[in-house]
């Protein structure tokens, strides 16, 4: 079992503030390393790596903590995003769509958040919540936005020999996606 990381909690402040790329990198990773049940994630570009990555949610999954994603439509126009997406629900992530989101956020445990300022430079920013009344806010904030995303993913519960193929269930993913007819065509390599 993993614990809280004490560095995410050995402050008494309720927020705080973290500049820099490879800062804000290292406290997301003790976000994710802090997490013991659920990781919520409202996720779109620019990303800290210059792409998407799914090794660190896979790890989470293994471990079994919880995790909840919604991505941003152009999210899943970066390339490789289909294939990275696929890894992630196939080890149990449950993802979502929306055409836009307000921001960038991590959460863990409703315990600490990181709300990721600015990453398009090496001149990042981010702000570390700790438990308060914002932390709450976008707890519900992002509870409001996963009920009007739409899932990634069709649903699994046909039995096998009921479901569409792969290349067809990827086609229908990202049109309940609704990424544009060129952009499809740019993930499915056609």
């Amino acid at each position: 079992m993993h614990h809280a990381d004490s560095r995410l909690a050995d402050s008494t402040a309720v927020l705080e503030v973290v500049s820099g790329r490879e800062a804000v990198r290292e406290r997301l990773h003790r976000l994710r390393r802090s997490a013991e049940t659920e990781i919520l994630c409202l996720d779109k570009p620019p990303y800290l790596d210059g792409a998407g990555t799914t090794s660190g949610g896979v790890e989470l999954l293994r471990r079994g903590v919880r995790s909840r994603t919604i991505y941003e439509r152009s999210s899943l126009e970066q390339p490789g995003a289909l294939h990275g997406l696929e890894q992630l629900v196939a080890a149990g992530q449950q993802a979502r769509v929306l055409p836009t989101l307000p921001l960038k956020l991590y959460l863990a445990d409703a315990r600490y958040g990181l709300l990721i300022r600015r990453t398009d430079d090496d001149c990042g920013s981010a702000v570390l919540l700790r438990p308060c009344a914002l932390l709450d806010a976008l707890r519900h904030l992002f509870e409001g936005l996963w009920r009007s995303a739409l899932p990634l993913q069709p649903s699994s519960a046909a039995p096998p020999s009921h479901r569409p193929p792969v290349e067809h269930r990827r086609l229908i993913a990202l049109l309940l996606s609704g990424l544009t007819d060129e952009a499809i065509a740019r993930q499915l390599g056609v």
